[in-house]
């Protein structure tokens, strides 16, 4: 049997030239789902940051830093999008990270050592509402969204957001059903399902959505409306907010195949040309289809780029299928080869980590392998680093971050030597 196997040379002056100015980027995700829920997150990333730029860190993607159901949650149960660790609302003022202040000390000493924040920015849903609301629905297929199993009726959803404890700063609007096009909750029959809001006022489902199950505009919770001018015009104001009030760099958007497309063009033209249109924008949009991938960007007139998340299963498969796997198709059908500007590579991340729901994580003995070919090769402008990989997982099933060493060390490989010629060879041995 033959395999391929990929090797990589750099051709490298002693010294780089115009390190300077040309600094590889490279991001580092500071999270993991299991980090444990101390409030001490951000004091953490204030105190590393000079040893991350030093390494090699040029961006880190910081978790969601607004209010969820309770000072547990990972971020991605949005309560409260305007209290970032500053009012007492669902039992606690900080987030599981931290407080509102010490999360801008952590980002200004990052800024003092040329280290740029992205915030992870969840647009989807709104989740751990104050109270119950009646109002009119239709149940839906859960694998055909378009298709209505029943006729219309009322059901009573926890959709009514007041936000009492923030008392009304930065924001006025307190949200209810208007606001949403689905859920998921009956609490008169204490049912489950989707459930698609009727009634004056409501267009359904947002078209410009991924076409999975029909239409993938429902994920979870309280579905954001963004056919509601409320809506809009309110998220409008918070993401100009979230960027000059904490000096942001930038963006990682969440679920992108579930929120309407022309929103998020609009959302994200007024928002960099008030502010700075070089702003970095990047997405998770969670599909191995390329085409799909390809027309967003361009739809989107490259303002993001997205995850390459064709070239995250490549890697899983080489992992799995170790010496039976060809290497040198390892970037076949990836976004890094049809489109290396607007591609973010990554190895894993809190999404694909053992017990997550895309749980497709990277087999150890490939780890290093992996991180190389993100790291290392002159044409991926933008890799990103799972904290996990350099700092283990918690949890009651942690993962130790055998290969942390050896990361940092590629880490540092990029960020100082590897700016010369690139040259690729290959050998044929028979096994």
């Amino acid at each position: 049997m033959k395999y391929q196997q990929l090797k990589i040379k750099y051709k490298l002056n002693k010294t780089p030239k115009l390190k300077s100015t040309l600094k590889n980027f490279t991001l580092l995700q500071f999270f993991e789902w299991h980090l444990p829920n101390t409030g001490t997150h951000w004091n953490t990333l204030g105190e590393q940051c000079k040893e991350l730029s030093d390494l090699g860190i040029t961006n880190i993607w910081i978790p969601p830093p607004y209010k969820g159901g309770s000072n547990s949650d990972v971020g991605y149960g949005v309560y409260d999008h305007w209290d970032l660790g500053e009012f007492y609302q669902k039992g606690s003022t900080r987030t599981k990270y931290g407080t509102k202040s010490e999360l801008t000390e952590a980002i200004q000493s990052c800024k003092s050592y040329n280290v740029t924040i992205l915030s992870d920015i969840i647009l989807n849903h709104k989740m751990y509402s104050d109270s119950v609301e009646y109002f009119e629905v239709v149940d839906v297929n859960p694998q055909n969204r378009n298709e209505e199993i029943s006729s219309s009726h009322n059901i009573l959803g926890w959709t009514e957001f007041k936000y009492e404890g923030r008392g009304g700063k930065y924001s006025s609007m307190k949200w209810n059903y208007t606001h949403f096009t689905g859920v998921d909750y009956d609490n008169i029959n204490k049912s489950t399902g989707v459930y698609k809001i009727i009634g004056e006022g409501k267009a359904g489902w947002s078209p410009n959505v991924d076409k999975e199950l029909g239409n993938f505009d429902y994920l979870m919770g309280c579905d954001i409306d963004f056919q509601n001018s409320e809506v809009v015009r309110d998220l409008n104001h918070w993401g100009n907010w979230m960027i000059n009030s904490l000096e942001l760099g930038g963006f990682r958007l969440d679920a992108l195949k579930h929120i309407d497309s022309k929103f998020m063009y609009n959302w994200l033209d007024l928002l960099l040309s008030i502010n700075d249109p070089d702003l970095l924008v990047i997405g998770e949009y969670w599909t191995t289809n390329l085409d799909i991938l390809a027309n967003y960007i361009n739809n989107q007139h490259k303002m993001i780029k997205l995850f390459d998340v064709p070239l995250h299963y490549n890697l899983y498969d080489a992992s799995n299928k170790r010496n039976y796997y060809d290497l040198t198709k390892i970037f076949d059908n990836t976004l890094t080869k049809r489109d290396p500007q607007n591609s973010i590579t990554f190895v894993d991340n809190h999404d694909t980590q053992p017990g997550q729901a895309l749980n497709s994580w990277i087999q150890d003995w490939f780890k290093p392998h992996a991180y190389a070919l993100i790291l290392l090769r002159r044409e991926i402008l933008y890799p990103c680093v799972f904290y996990g990989d350099l700092y283990g997982i918690g949890g009651d099933n942690p993962v130790p971050a055998k290969h942390s060493k050896t990361i940092k060390r590629l880490i540092h490989i990029r960020n100082s030597w590897a700016y010369g010629d690139q040259i690729d060879y290959i050998n044929h041995p028979i096994l």
